[in-house]
Formats: C-alpha cells, sequence, structure tokens
C-alpha cells in the first residue's frame, strides 16, 4: 500500500522457524508426513470397525432369524425387534466406550508430554470421539435392523 514503507526483521522462513540445520529440517518433513497419515488411518480403522459391526450384527440376525420370525408371529411390534437388534449391536460398542473414556482418562498423564496445543482433557475432543463412533456403530446396525424388522414370519420358520 505504501512503497515508502521500510520492512523490518526480514528473514527467511526457515529462519523463522528455527531451522538452522538441515538436519532439523528432515526431522520436521518426517514428523509432518507422520502428522498427515494419522487421520488416513483413523479413517480406515473407523472403516473396518464400521464393516466389523455390521458383520458381526448381519450375523448375529441371520442366526436369529426362527426367533424373530416366531416374535413377529406372536404379535412383536417392530419397535420390540429393532431394540432387540439394537441392544445386541449396541451394548458391545457402550461397553468399549466406557472402558476406552476410563483408559484414556488414565494414560493423560503420560500422553500429556506428547500433545502440542491440545489439553488432555480437550471437552470437544472427548465429546467428538464417542459421538463420532456411536454415529458409526448405528450405521453399522442399521442394514442388519432394517433386515431384521422385515423378516416374514412363514419365511422365517421354514428357515434353516
Amino acid at each position: 500500500m505504501d512503497p515508502g514503507l521500510e520492512i523490518l526483521g526480514l528473514e527467511t522462513l526457515d529462519a523463522s522457524i528455527g531451522f538452522g540445520l538441515t538436519q532439523d529440517r528432515d526431522e520436521f518433513t518426517a514428523l509432518s508426513r507422520q502428522a498427515a497419515l494419522a487421520p488416513i488411518f483413523a479413517g480406515i480403522a473407523l472403516l473396518l470397525a464400521a464393516i466389523g459391526l455390521y458383520a458381526v450384527v448381519s450375523r448375529s440376525v441371520g442366526q436369529r432369524t426362527k426367533e424373530i420370525g416366531v416374535r413377529i408371529a406372536l404379535g412383536a411390534a417392530p419397535q420390540a425387534i429393532r431394540n432387540l437388534v439394537l441392544h445386541g449391536g449396541m451394548a458391545p460398542v457402550a461397553v468399549g466406550l466406557v472402558v476406552g473414556l476410563a483408559a484414556s482418562f488414565a494414560v493423560n498423564r503420560v500422553l500429556q508430554s506428547q500433545l502440542v496445543g491440545v489439553s488432555p482433557y480437550d471437552p470437544l475432543a472427548l465429546t467428538l470421539a464417542p459421538l463420532i463412533l456411536l454415529s458409526v456403530a448405528l450405521l453399522g446396525c442399521s442394514l442388519p435392523l432394517r433386515r431384521a424388522v422385515r423378516v416374514d414370519p412363514v419365511v422365517a420358520l421354514k428357515h434353516d
């Protein structure tokens, strides 16, 4: 805006960050690559967890097809069938979340030195992580849940 303005403290980006040696720069580059890979691996782990939960709940529903058919034939409401399937799928998830949060609080003192710019008791992280896991678990249970509610009692009773 003002071509006559004097620029004070002009330095390169490396100098402003504090890289005097190339060894420091190489270590920083390696750390930044690892930090970039962490969310990718976390996403893959979340996807595998959803697929695994889907497989377990789907197999459970498949094994209980006769039971679900009998319940429907005897007049069970669709909500009761939903509760049955959701309880079977979400109970292990709830136990895992409780144990995971307890373990998180137990190791926070140890990991505090590894966290940069984040408190080990960050309420946003401690709220969002369980919510995301619960959402993924509900997504994994949704297809078997729909299949269980739509079971035809006559077909289910003839099922192996």
